[in-house]
């Protein structure tokens, strides 16, 4: 189907009725019970990691992070976190600290969102 590869990431899982995808330049969320398709999610450049936090699942491609809700809604959509990856460190109740990649290969700087709007909300220094 792909007449190139595109990422080296790739993951699934599954999560009560629902399948969890992310392969080359999507991500997938699929109702197992309902056999139906609830996202397909076009990619910036690539699907990078999928991370999950209580309700939520969070989905890095290489520039940006989504939000989505376990009815395949995007809660917010966070841009420019990097331009060859992103990367999720650690969750707390309301923020979300990680790195972007701006400048390949390890060029990387930290990034404090917030969890509910994806507004970046400080300068994270480690």
């Amino acid at each position: 189907v792909y007449g190139g590869h595109c990422s080296p990431f790739r993951e699934a899982t599954i999560i009560g009725n629902l399948l969890l995808v992310g392969h080359e330049e999507h991500f997938y969320l699929y109702d197992l019970k309902a056999k139906t398709s609830l996202l397909i999610l076009q990619m910036g450049g690539y699907f990078g990691h999928l991370y999950i936090d209580h309700e939520n699942f969070y989905v890095a491609d290489a520039e940006s992070l989504f939000c989505i809700d376990k009815n395949g809604s995007i809660v917010w959509h966070s841009k420019n976190l990097g331009i060859d990856g992103v990367i999720v460190e650690k969750f707390t109740d309301s923020q979300i600290y990680g790195s972007g990649e701006w400048d390949p290969p390890g060029g990387w700087q930290d990034f404090v969102l917030d969890k509910k709007t994806g507004k970046s909300s400080t300068a994270y220094f480690g």
